[in-house]
């Protein structure tokens, strides 16, 4: 009731912040971290996290919260910037589409961001989307086929690649063969587990290590929708987006709305991560319908630097996501692009791309955001490997678990 009470004061809370001040945000500070704290005593992170395999062993996660980063553009040069900022986890998007249209040269391609991952130590995490042309809403059941058998290649042919997260926001615009934009919440999350029920067993008789991260929402109430359509033996992490600004505010009460609904359904024990997260100059435009009045291009980096180290900070301290993602390493502006160039001054060789979501800027030199990182070094309090005493129904052991990649166990 406590937890339900608090989800229920974000929501207030957050639906109202359009409304207010500068001033009347900063005023609201103190209760909001109140808050946090208040939910971090009650609903202390588990010792681990767990999933069951088709095969009757278990994965047992690491809980300790992590940052990670969206890697649209990946090369040696980024990789070796993710080493000096101790990130592991990188996200990068599998185009089914351009696997299909040019098999060759992109499986070449993601075998090359393979070999470089293992190169620089990195945890890659693909995330697979973009249906072929000729799949539509009309032909979904053949494309739900057609992707398990995509899935069960993929995974077979990319062995170093043991994240699999399965399409992208399509709750909201990305995914005609669901029903985005077309029929209910509910009948989209109907689809989306009818795809899940011919993939997930594909993916883990190709690779048997591979883990299955639910694809991610904008809305919360999609995995409800998941769990209501039987969903809840077909993914092995679940996951969520979200964006604001401030950004912190969806980022809590999103998490917090993801881990109400999974404990609602009995499945508290998977992991929960957020897979994009941050913000951009267009974001606080869109909130507030103007440039700030003073060094606007200063404040748009601090702004994004403040927001996504308090969503880190906020993380650290409440253990609401296992591993949370900043979107985006290199991520272009998305809105309000002309309204803001009009309004701004660019000293010569800066322009409006350096104040999308990319936390570098286009010469590769970090932005503020990106530089609270390598100075804070937020995933360096993590131990790579501790051991935890796992209690499974009468089953109990101590098992040792790593921050990269489960430990499989068998029930005894």
């Amino acid at each position: 009731m406590k937890k339900t009470l608090f989800i229920l004061f974000l929501l207030v809370f957050s639906c109202n912040l359009f409304a207010i001040t500068d001033q009347e945000i900063q005023d609201k500070e103190a209760t909001y971290r109140e808050n946090c704290l208040k939910v971090a005593q009650r609903y202390p992170t588990p010792e681990y996290y767990y999933s069951k395999n088709p095969d009757g062993t278990y994965f047992i996660y690491d809980s300790q919260p992590e940052l990670a980063i969206g890697m649209h553009g990946m090369d040696e040069i980024g990789a070796n910037q993710m080493n000096q900022a101790g990130i592991k986890f990188i996200r990068k998007t599998m185009y089914w589409s351009m696997m299909e249209d040019n098999k060759g040269a992109y499986t070449a391609e993601w075998h090359w961001h393979e070999k470089l991952c293992r190169d620089y130590n990195l945890v890659p995490v693909a995330v697979v989307h973009g249906a072929p042309l000729k799949f539509n809403f009309d032909n979904r059941k053949e494309a739900y086929k057609a992707f398990g058998d995509y899935m069960a290649w993929a995974a077979g042919e990319f062995k170093e690649i043991r994240y699999w997260q399965l399409w992208n926001e399509m709750d909201y615009l990305f995914t005609d063969i669901f029903g985005a934009k077309k029929v209910s919440i509910d009948e989209i999350g109907k689809n989306y587990v009818e795809m899940l029920k011919i993939a997930y067993p594909k993916i883990k008789k190709a690779n048997p290590d591979a883990i299955v991260v639910l694809g991610p929402p904008i809305f919360p109430e999609f995995i409800q929708a998941v769990y209501k359509a039987g969903g809840k033996n077909y993914f092995d992490i679940a996951s969520m987006h979200s964006y604001s600004t401030p950004t912190k505010w969806e980022f809590v009460r999103k998490g917090l709305m993801a881990r109400f609904y999974m404990n609602k359904f009995g499945d508290a024990n998977k992991p929960l991560w957020n897979t994009e997260f941050g913000t951009e100059a267009g974001k606080y435009y869109a909130t507030y319908g103007k440039v700030p009045d003073v060094d606007p291009l200063a404040y748009f980096d601090r702004m994004q630097r403040d927001e996504i180290a308090e969503c880190v900070n906020i993380n650290n301290i409440l253990g609401l996501y296992n591993k949370a993602f900043i979107y985006q390493y290199i991520g272009d502006p998305e809105a309000y692009v002309n309204e803001i160039s009009e309004r701004v001054t660019f000293k010569d060789g800066d322009n409006m791309q350096n104040y999308g979501f990319s936390i570098i800027k286009q010469d590769r030199s970090p932005r503020p955001a990106f530089q609270w990182i390598l100075d804070n070094q937020p995933n360096a309090k993590n131990k790579p490997s501790r051991k935890v005493t796992v209690k499974i129904g009468k089953f109990t052991k101590e098992v040792e678990v790593h921050t990269d990649y489960p430990t499989r166990i068998r029930l005894k």
